[in-house]
């Protein structure tokens, strides 16, 4: 079974959140053969604007460093995940309208 063959049997198991898509497809580069990336789409309100937009997100998963075991492959995908995650809980957490923990440092936070 290729890297990418063990990524996309993990993700056909795996469930998340709706609106939350996880792929995986092979790296395209010849220098990165058996590499998989992996890309996950969700819907979220944009917190300037309101309005829905998607975020991406892809990870290079270099195939020497694929873990052997399904619960290594699945810590993977949730650490990709919990980046995500992450980002959106510092942008929208504001206290007094500020940003406590704002990910992009170019606007104002406390």
């Amino acid at each position: 079974m290729t890297s990418l063959e063990k990524v996309q049997d993990i993700l056909k198991r795996l469930t998340y959140k709706p609106n939350w898509i996880i792929t995986a497809h092979s790296s395209i580069t010849p220098w990165e053969r058996d590499n998989v990336v992996l890309t996950i789409g969700v819907r979220v309100m944009d917190v300037d604007t309101g309005k829905p937009t998607v975020i991406h997100e892809s990870t290079v998963i270099e195939s020497y460093f694929l873990p052997n075991e399904d619960s290594g492959i699945v810590e993977i995908i949730s650490g990709a995940i919990r980046h995500i995650e992450e980002h959106e809980f510092r942008e929208w957490l504001k206290f007094d309208g500020i940003c406590v923990r704002n990910p992009h440092p170019e606007r104002n936070t406390i």
